[in-house]
């Protein structure tokens, strides 16, 4: 970590995420509409005889701007395990 984000009237603050053992999937397209998380949850965590750790799901958004079209959006998903 570089440096604190420092008070702001948005309510962000540093926080860090601990190392842990994850699941990823990525999702393209709308951040609206995330299916790698839904994939995570309702079909792979079922068939993989995984149990979810004690942390809540991370969405990494690989690309951000203004320029980045909705379909070309990349959103990594990670899914804590224990």
């Amino acid at each position: 970590m570089e440096e604190d984000v420092g008070p702001n009237p948005y309510g962000i603050m540093t926080k860090l995420i601990p190392a842990q053992r994850c699941v990823r999937a990525r999702h393209v397209g709308s951040r609206l509409n995330n299916q790698a998380a839904v994939y995570l949850y309702e079909t792979w965590l079922p068939q993989s005889g995984e149990s979810v750790g004690d942390f809540p799901m991370i969405f990494h958004y690989v690309n951000v701007g203004p320029k980045v079209r909705e379909e070309e959006m990349i959103t990594d998903v990670y899914l804590p395990l224990k």
